[in-house]
């Protein structure tokens, strides 16, 4: 198992000796900014609580509206790199703009 900074992510003993289920984290976009007005974080979240806005770790953004496409999207490629080889997925379009930014391979 790699050091994931404290996230298991294959099943084990948990808390009293029982066994727990491993969790699936994932690489998704994260939306934030105005009405109207798209910006989306790459972040990297736990894939059990979606919803909630919760992640661990913020990789990068990606901003739609931008002209320029070299500002439109800032991606931290070796922390990806690291949680791809920790086990994290990534969500379809997370993986489209990985892709286009070269931290995955074709």
């Amino acid at each position: 198992m790699t050091d994931c900074g404290g996230y298991a992510l294959t099943r084990g003993l948990g808390r009293g000796g029982f066994l727990e289920e491993a969790f699936m984290v994932v690489i998704r976009l994260a939306r934030t900014g105005a009405k109207k007005r798209p910006f989306y974080h790459l972040v990297v979240a736990d894939g059990r609580c979606r919803n909630t806005g919760r992640y661990i770790e913020r990789l990068g953004f990606f901003n739609p509206l931008e002209k320029d496409q070299t500002k439109a999207m800032r991606v931290q490629v070796e922390r990806v790199q690291h949680w791809l080889a920790c086990g994290a997925q990534p969500s379809q379009r997370a993986r489209q703009l990985l892709h286009q930014s070269g931290c995955l391979p074709v």
